[in-house]
């Protein structure tokens, strides 16, 4: 069943989606530059901050996906439940 206002809701969410997906890889970058953790201390390189932003590219593909899937899930998960109500 197709909602009136249904493609602005999902405009939302996606945006909703990009939004917390930069924050999170944004905060994983931040928590390795201020903490360095995992023997990053120790490490001496020039681009050492550099070497570290794959670990955000990581965590943003990682949620990004997270959140989309979990989108298509619950609206394969409604479509199934409004096709056994009927």
């Amino acid at each position: 069943m197709q909602y009136p206002f249904s493609n602005t809701f999902e405009l939302k969410a996606s945006k909703a989606n990009w939004f917390s997906s930069i924050l999170i890889a944004t905060l994983v970058y931040l928590f390795l530059i201020v903490f360095q953790p995992f023997g990053t201390y120790n490490y001496q390189h020039s681009f050492k901050y550099i070497l570290l932003i794959p670990y955000s590219i990581i965590a943003f593909t990682v949620f990004f996906v997270n959140s989309f899937l979990k989108g298509k899930k619950s609206k394969a998960l409604e479509f199934v439940i409004n096709k056994l109500l009927k």
